[in-house]
């Protein structure tokens, strides 16, 4: 299972066929006073599917007039440690033909208070549909991210020990890559395993890594005392070139913050940038 495939795995297990609460934030019509756009945020109850949220509100509400003027809002869910950006849709009237199949859904998870708050006859009583665009978990504690781009269909940022941007690079092809321009730690990425403390684990991994700057090696490793290389460490890997880096370790993960991390080992830091790109791992129970 890719790691895309275990993000909407995780969405589902989390929102799915459930009333959930989220904050929904659009940009109101008014400015402020300095002349620019204000946020708008309010809780509403949504219903998880397939990469979107859904709830039923009113046309002529604020966030459906905000959503007609600029369509881009922002979610977050506090409990789960969730927040997305995505695309505001009126669907229209709950009871038009075309809404049937997902508002038969949404009533019945809704159906504690459905009736008292909403009314079906009013052609106004509209779907609002948010279409997940990107979307991160962030653990506080750990300093752990994962980052879902729902267009490209994958997982476009790790957990990262420097400050990073995700680019596009079209003359190459490639985009949503993670650039991590003159890394001030010991190393460039940093991808937490502390759910796997202590186990004995089998980690499969692949990334196309570039790295443009000064010359030095390449490699994957993990903090486990002696820091052994997961896949082809290249010595002397020349610069302004993909390198695809893929392998297998198994072994038992260290007790204090397991961690995968792409080293900065024998390069220059301060005049070299790193590009990541279709990074997969998968930690499966080893004998």
């Amino acid at each position: 299972m890719s790691m895309y495939d275990e993000a909407m795995k995780r969405l589902d297990e989390e929102f799915g066929n459930k009333d959930g609460l989220i904050s929904l934030s659009t940009i109101a019509l008014q400015k402020n006073a300095e002349g620019g756009s204000r946020p708008a945020a309010r809780l509403v109850n949504a219903f998880y599917e397939n990469g979107a949220f859904y709830t039923v509100t009113y046309a002529t509400s604020t966030k459906m007039q905000q959503i007609a003027k600029n369509p881009e809002v922002a979610i977050c869910i506090i409990v789960e440690k969730f927040t997305a950006d995505g695309i505001g849709e009126n669907l229209g009237w709950v009871c038009d033909d075309k809404n049937a199949e997902i508002m038969a859904k949404v009533r019945p998870i809704f159906a504690a208070w459905y009736n008292d708050a909403n009314n079906d006859e009013d052609p106004n009583t509209c779907l609002l549909r948010v279409r997940l665009t990107k979307g991160m978990w962030y653990d506080a504690h750990t300093g752990a991210r994962t980052v879902v781009d729902f267009a490209s269909k994958k997982v476009v940022l790790l957990s990262s020990s420097s400050s990073y941007q995700t680019v596009d690079l079209p003359g190459e092809n490639r985009t949503g890559v993670m650039e991590i321009a003159n890394p001030g730690g010991w190393s460039v990425v940093h991808y937490d395993m502390g759910a796997y403390k202590n186990q004995r684990v089998t980690i499969k991994f692949s990334a196309d890594v570039k790295r443009v700057g000064a010359a030095g090696a390449l490699r994957w490793q993990i903090n486990n005392g002696d820091y052994p290389s997961v896949g082809n460490a290249i010595e002397n890997a020349p610069t302004d070139t993909w390198h695809k880096m893929a392998g297998e370790w198994t072994g038992t993960l260290a007790a204090d913050l397991p961690a995968m991390f792409l080293s900065t080992h024998e390069n220059n830091s301060s005049s070299t940038a790193y590009y990541v790109d279709n990074f997969t791992v998968t930690v499966t129970p080893a004998p």
